[in-house]
This record gives C-alpha cells, sequence and structure tokens, in this order.
C-alpha cells in the first residue's frame, strides 16, 4: 500500500469529452509525479455540470482514497511541465496556477478587494446579500500578470512562472487548484 502522504489524486470535471491529446498532456505530468515518488490517481467526473462533477469527485475521493491531495484541472486548461511538483511544492493547504478564461478578453481567473456581504450592496439571484469585489484584473493582480509577462491571448494556460511566484488573492478559479 502507498503513503497517503504522497497521494495525489488529480481531479478532472469536464462538461463533455476530453480531447485525447490533452490526456496525453495530463499523462506526462502523471509520470513526471511518479518519478519524483508520488503516486497519483486520476479520476473524470462526465455527465453534468462542471461543479456537480467537482462535487462528485470529491465525494469519491473522501469514499475510497486516503489521499491528503487533490489536484483539480479543467480539461480547458494546459498544465506546464512540473506545474503539479511547483504547487506541491509551496506546502499550503490550498494555491491555484493562474489560467486565463478562454473567452475574451482573456483576463486571469482570480479577483481581489474582496467586500463583505452586508457592505457589498450586491444580492444573488434570491435577493441575498453576497459578496463584491472592487477591483477585477487591475491593480496588484495585473502588475503580477504583466511583470511574468503572463499573456494569453487563446486563454487558457497556467502558471505561475516559477516556484516562488505567489500573489494573494480573495478569489481564485478552480480550472488549477490544488487542496489539502
Amino acid at each position: 500500500m502507498s503513503d497517503p502522504s504522497r497521494e495525489i489524486v488529480i481531479g478532472v470535471p469536464a462538461w463533455h469529452f476530453v480531447p485525447v491529446e490533452w490526456v496525453s498532456v495530463l499523462d506526462r505530468s502523471m509520470d513526471s509525479l511518479r518519478a519524483r515518488g508520488w503516486t497519483p490517481r486520476r479520476i473524470f467526473g462526465m455527465g453534468m455540470r462542471v461543479d456537480e462533477n467537482r462535487n462528485t469527485i470529491v465525494r469519491s475521493v473522501l469514499a475510497q482514497s486516503e489521499s491528503e491531495w487533490i489536484f483539480f484541472v479543467d480539461a480547458a486548461n494546459l498544465i506546464p511541465p512540473g506545474m503539479i511538483e511547483r504547487l506541491l511544492g509551496h506546502d499550503l493547504d490550498i494555491v491555484s496556477g493562474l489560467y486565463f478564461w478562454r473567452t475574451p478578453p482573456h483576463r486571469p481567473a482570480i479577483m481581489g478587494g474582496m467586500v463583505e456581504a452586508a457592505e457589498s450592496g450586491i444580492k444573488d439571484r434570491y435577493g441575498r446579500p453576497t459578496i463584491g469585489f472592487s477591483r477585477q484584473y487591475d491593480g496588484e493582480i495585473m502588475r503580477y500578470v504583466k511583470r511574468y509577462g503572463m499573456t494569453s491571448p487563446e486563454g487558457g494556460l497556467v502558471g505561475p512562472p516559477d516556484a516562488d511566484s505567489l500573489l494573494e488573492v480573495d478569489v481564485g478559479g478552480v480550472g488549477c487548484l490544488l487542496v489539502r
């Protein structure tokens, strides 16, 4: 039996089919993890909305695994070599790689300047107060993106470019997310 602290589940919550070329890139990342002593296991969640598929993956991991780690990656995001290892290297309970929305204007999937629900004045579709954001894609976030040359006209490319480039954000996308 493998050491649960060295196991990592890679969850892919896909809306529909996943291209075989994308799976081969993921397989190379899994081979890289194996070479470094990790035991990766891939779980696809398909057939429902992506958020429901994510929940299905989590339930499966909790029921069938003792792994301490789950890495979510959306099938629209390409994982550069060593990405998962860099995220693991931070030894944080939750850390996300930077990626960009697929649709123009291809902004980074992060937000900052969180405002409490009561202060935001924003209501959800049921009329309840919800959180708001005083800035999106500007200020510190865009300086970070520009500093590391992370622009993506196609969207879906994942960062950060090196192990030391972390930026604290209030909200990050779940399309490249490592959770302990």
